[in-house]
């Protein structure tokens, strides 16, 4: 059985500045893809601990008024708009309507839901329910 070894060199190449191509690439990449959303979804952060869940939503530049939430068919639904006043030079950051779905978990109890935004994260709390195991009797 015949092994072969490839080689590669970079010798006279710096490997860095032969990428510098590709931040354009990807610039107008983004930019394409964020355009094209008509509903653009936040960054969510799902956490627990022994008593709660926990989603925290990234939402830098909205207002608690223009911020929704509800439930529907199990799944958590945060809608809203935001907006900045600024003539950008670059743009990450998206603006305009968002809308985010969350599948909530079997041990949710949805009537114990808050809800607090502070510096841009919304953080939504639900406690869990225990579930507990029950022997059922056949008659």
């Amino acid at each position: 059985m015949k092994k072969y070894i490839l080689i590669l060199s970079f010798a006279t190449l710096s490997f860095a500045n032969e990428l510098d191509f590709i931040n354009p690439i990807f610039e107008e990449f983004q930019k394409r893809l964020f355009d094209s959303m008509k509903l653009k979804m936040p960054f969510v952060n799902t956490a627990e601990d022994k008593s709660f869940y926990y989603f925290l939503v990234e939402l830098a530049g909205a207002k608690k008024r223009d911020i929704t939430l509800n439930i529907e068919d199990s799944k958590l639904v945060i809608s809203g708009k935001r907006s900045f006043n600024y003539n950008f030079l670059k743009k990450e950051i998206y603006d305009g309507e968002f809308k985010r779905e969350l599948k909530l978990p079997s041990d949710v109890d949805i009537e114990s839901i808050k809800a607090k935004f502070e510096n841009g994260i919304l953080e939504i709390r639900f406690n869990k329910i225990s579930i507990k195991s029950k022997n059922i009797t056949i008659e």
